[in-house]
């Protein structure tokens, strides 16, 4: 990724001030791919997005405090497909469990033939596209790759290598220092065609020429459509259903994951722990890296690295809160309730987790749990946009704008 992210709250809200008066720049310069060693013209927040270490509220505040928001549009539109692809997959999760379906199905094809063939050369950057394989060893390496070079790979491992496109989204998952499985496969399923019906997206040699300034070898030819998955049903997106408030007279304590690494630092959490009687607040909590190893391998070591990096941060920062915390790594499904009855706790406080491996892993831990309870908490950026995420982005861009322009004034000095 160029220079070090270390994985910690503090680090990130540093970028963020670093980055904050160069916001106006991005729309103009964001599209250009110029490598891991070359100017770098994105915030590459992502990181710290994606586990929550900062979110996409205080993102917003700090950038609007500064700059008036038409200038910086570009920059917020961006930030908010992140909102809008998690609260999309909130009120779609049957699109999640069909991914997981087609990604065991894809797996257990790749015994032998074409396929598994093409897919362990793509994935040891021996694909035959020049692009394609130098981007491959750039994940590898660390752990990210330019927006841009995410669909440019997305639209030739689809189109041009004829793979399945679960497992170029899983292939992501596992090296992406950034990997939020709401963005990685909606994503995905957009250069595919899938997000927006009938839209796939095909990558060109010119393109591909145009924003990485001539660096990378593009001779390709024009990717073929047919080879992209067949379309399916969408189906209308779900209602939101408003998560129950935590029972204030249950002994409590805290339950943190990949999905939320933000701890009592912000968010919702820190208000509802601070709510309860001091009596019920249990002083400990359980890190739960859940989704950590995948049946195609496991986490990257960019990846893993920064995860590993982010939990000890949060353990530290509840430690200095007073606060014991136990970090598990691909915890089984009864460590939630091992982990309550060796502590006294019938309720654990959690930021609300969207389908991905968090999600996954918390419903079979409260299935192992019958008596226990875990409250989930939505953070009110959240609870504003996600009810209109349920079409396009473009539906939702106006209500992302207003909810912007509705923080700027409420954190206005």
């Amino acid at each position: 990724m160029g220079e070090a992210l270390p994985p910690t709250r503090a680090a990130g809200l540093a970028r963020l001030a670093e980055f904050v008066p160069r916001a106006a720049a991005y729309g103009e310069r964001r599209n250009f791919d110029e490598g891991p060693d070359g100017p770098c013209h994105v915030s590459r927040l992502s990181p710290y997005l994606r586990t929550r270490l900062i979110a996409e509220d205080e993102v917003t505040a700090a950038v609007l405090r500064v700059h008036e928001a038409a200038t910086v549009r570009s920059f917020l539109n961006e930030v908010g497909w992140r909102t809008y692809f998690r609260g999309w997959l909130v009120r779609r999760p049957a699109v999640w469990r069909s991914y997981r379906g087609a990604l065991a199905a894809a797996e257990a094809a790749l015994k032998a033939g074409p396929v598994a063939e093409r897919h362990a050369r793509a994935i040891a950057g021996q694909s035959g596209f020049a692009c394609l394989d130098a981007w491959c060893d750039e994940l590898r390496r660390t752990g990210y790759l330019h927006n841009h070079a995410r669909m440019w790979f997305a639209s030739l491992w689809i189109y041009g290598l004829g793979l399945p496109w679960v497992l170029g989204a899983d292939f992501f998952q596992r090296h992406l220092v950034d990997g939020d499985a709401a963005s990685n496969t909606l994503s995905w399923r957009w250069v595919a065609g899938l997000h927006t019906p009938g839209k796939r997206y095909l990558a060109t040699a010119a393109n591909i020429e145009r924003f990485t300034r001539g660096r990378l070898r593009a001779d390709f030819p024009p990717l073929n459509a047919a080879l992209g998955p067949p379309a399916e049903p969408l189906g209308e997106a779900l209602p939101l259903t408003e998560p129950e408030p935590p029972d204030r007279s249950r002994r409590t304590a805290l339950l943190l994951t990949a999905d939320d690494l933000g701890g009592l630092d912000r968010g919702p959490l820190k208000a509802a722990y601070a709510a309860l009687d001091a009596a019920n607040r249990v002083p400990v909590a359980l890190v739960a890296l859940s989704g950590a190893t995948r049946p195609l391998g496991t986490l990257g070591s960019t990846a893993r690295e920064f995860l590993d990096g982010a939990a000890a941060d949060a353990g530290a920062r509840l430690g200095a809160a007073g606060i014991d915390a136990t970090i598990a790594v691909d915890p089984p499904a009864d460590a939630l309730a091992d982990f309550a009855r060796e502590h006294g706790v019938t309720q654990f406080l959690c930021a609300e987790s969207v389908p991905g491996a968090a999600a996954d892993w918390l419903a079979t831990a409260g299935a192992a749990w019958p008596d226990g309870r875990v409250a989930g908490l939505r953070s009110p950026w959240d609870h504003a946009l996600w009810p209109h995420a349920s079409r396009g982005f473009f539906a939702f861009a106006p209500a992302l704008a207003a909810a912007g322009e509705a923080l700027s004034r409420a954190t206005a000095p």
